[in-house]
């Protein structure tokens, strides 16, 4: 067994981070203290999959409506990244490896030249306002330059996205039109001044250099129109196809995405184009085995987001009264999502059947919206007892384990949404005369940011407590009814690694956890162990000052390759392990 030579909990200047640091001169949490959960990690020297760094994005999402913009709150003309300072620190300390933007739902409603200046046709050089999908007017003082300048401050990729409904819907007729006209942020963004363009297209590489950047932004990735499933997109396309003829609708929807693929592939042959998975059924099978798609698509992307309204409970199809679930019942309902589980323990990257549909495709999956995303509307306004913000942290780490068991496929995800006022799924929030704090879900985020390896090696884990699920927000059937306690993933540079992150979450409510952790060979003998711990409070709200994650150091020996380490109840905590 390992002997601690010497503890030591430092407090580290990181950018914009709060780090909690309390002295416990015997036994310091997270290291070990009395528990009732046991349980064994084995490490192999060998390897499952790679982690793509940019599974762990985010979303800069511009919304328009519920009383929320994104970033387009916090403009300033002066700030770093055109932001507010304590929202641009914030954001920075996330270590951010890839950033969506703009939509999100509203994207299929815009035009994208509002959120440039001088765009050709308007009377007024100035950005207009623009209408979003449910009618309410957002400004453009955030837009496409701001962007960029934000990307160049955090230094990561970009991912565009751009209208596909102005098509789909027979808007703009013929398809081409929408098709160049959407392939003009491609021009704008990435186009070489002096650049040949197609036929008929606004100079866009010009346009972009008299807005004050002469060199293009360089964006590396596309998405082709979001979510089209949804009613507004789906039901109007098909209309449009003339037909209720699957095969109709079929052409109509190719001779679209053709028109918008050939369009990006004039101005940019190498950027990676992104379609959705999720779409109208008598289409889906059609489109996702075109041919050309499949050769020129370089990803389809699934959306998770969990539970949703809640309004009622149900154990299985009978519905329960709220009011008779202890806080821990609650906790157990919410902890174990979004994601699906699989014999209760190894955990997908989607709540839904969609990523099996493509297994036998050559498309890679990204999942570019996701989030612990839900809400109560209780009978009588009653509340919960926990505040689910906390179990949606839980869930949230649960996630990003789910997404780093299949980097072999999945290679980018981001998070909905980075930063905002009001909504529950921002990972930043501020407000006009409130400083800017990481909700759980985005603190989650960025503890697995900035300590993560590319590489998961292989584990064995036994002795977790299983959590049970017995009720749901919604009568559902496929859902295990428990899952385990402890959902761990390790990461490291290599198969004989020096150093290691295990990514440890301990959904249980109440119980903590004794993990003894065996070691490959490489790390035997004298050991630095690092815990980053966020422990989520078993009662009240999560308010501004709660973001912060402990920082404890110990040195230890472990000549016989194992180390002894404690996962308090409601945590999530990164281990990194290095020979000292």
């Amino acid at each position: 067994m390992n002997k601690p030579l010497i503890y030591t909990l430092m407090t580290l200047a990181l950018p914009a981070a709060s780090i909690r640091a309390e002295r416990d001169p015997a036994l310091p949490t997270p290291f070990k203290q009395d528990s009732n959960m046991t349980a064994v990690l084995e490490i192999l020297p060998e390897s499952e999959n790679p982690v793509p760094r940019n599974l762990f994005g985010q979303f800069l999402e511009r919304p328009s409506w519920g009383d929320e913009t994104g970033p387009e709150a916090f403009y300033d003309p002066e700030g770093p990244g055109f932001l507010r300072p304590d929202v641009f620190d914030k954001i920075a300390a996330m270590d951010i490896p890839l950033l969506r933007f703009p939509g999100g739902t509203d994207i299929d409603f815009m035009d994208w030249t509002d959120m440039i200046d001088n765009a050709p046709g308007r009377e007024n050089p100035a950005r207009p306002e623009s209408r979003g999908h449910l009618g309410q007017m957002i400004s453009n003082q955030f837009g496409y330059h701001e962007y960029f300048a934000l990307r160049d401050r955090l230094a990561c990729e970009t991912l565009l996205v751009v209208n596909l409904r102005d098509a789909l819907i027979g808007n703009m007729s013929p398809d081409e039109a929408a098709a160049h006209h959407a392939a003009g942020l491609l021009a704008y963004a990435n186009a070489p001044l002096g650049a040949e363009l197609p036929a008929g297209m606004p100079d866009w590489p010009a346009i972009r250099a008299r807005n004050g950047h002469p060199e293009p932004f360089g964006a590396e990735y596309v998405q082709i129109g979001n979510e089209w499933i949804m009613g507004h997109t789906r039901n109007p396309a098909a209309e449009a196809a003339g037909s209720d003829d699957a095969e109709k609708i079929l052409e109509w929807y190719l001779n679209i995405l053709h028109s918008y693929v050939r369009a990006i592939r004039e101005i940019d042959p190498k950027i990676k184009i992104i379609l959705d998975n999720q779409m109208d059924d008598r289409v889906r099978d059609g489109v996702l085995r075109d041919p050309y798609l499949q050769e020129e698509v370089w990803a389809v992307t699934l959306h998770s987001y969990a539970p949703w309204a809640v309004s009622r409970l149900f154990r299985g199809s009978e519905e329960v009264s709220p009011d008779t679930l202890s806080p821990a019942e609650w906790w157990n309902t919410f902890v174990a999502m979004p994601g699906e589980y699989r014999d209760g323990v190894a955990q997908a990257v989607y709540g839904h059947g969609d990523w099996r549909f493509v297994e036998d495709m050559p498309y890679r999956i990204v999942v570019t919206e996701w989030n612990w995303n839900g809400w109560t509307s209780l009978p009588g306004g009653q509340r919960p007892p926990i505040d689910l913000s906390h179990p949606a942290g839980i869930g949230a780490a649960g996630f990003l384990n789910g997404l780093m068991r299949h980097g072999d496929r999945v290679k980018l995800a981001t998070q909905s949404m980075l930063v905002g006022t009001s909504w529950n799924i921002t990972a930043v929030r501020a407000g006009p005369e409130q400083a800017a704090f990481y909700r759980p879900q985005g603190l989650v985020s960025r503890l697995y940011s900035n300590h993560h390896g590319p590489l998961r090696l292989k584990t064995r884990l036994t002795g977790s407590s299983p959590i049970p699920r017995e009720f749901r927000p919604h009568p559902q059937e496929d859902e295990p009814d428990e899952v385990d306690a402890l959902d761990i993933v390790v990461t490291a540079h290599g198969t004989a690694p020096g150093m290691l992150w295990i990514h440890a979450v301990n959904r249980s409510y109440d119980q903590s956890a004794d993990l003894a952790v065996r070691l490959p060979p490489a790390l035997h003998g004298s050991l630095r162990v690092e815990s980053r711990s966020i422990v989520f409070p078993a009662t009240g709200d999560w308010v501004p000052g709660m973001d912060e994650i402990e920082l404890k150091i110990r040195e230890t020996e472990a000549a016989d390759g194992q180390v002894d380490l404690e996962l308090p109840p409601r945590s999530v905590t990164v281990f990194t392990v290095l020979k000292d």
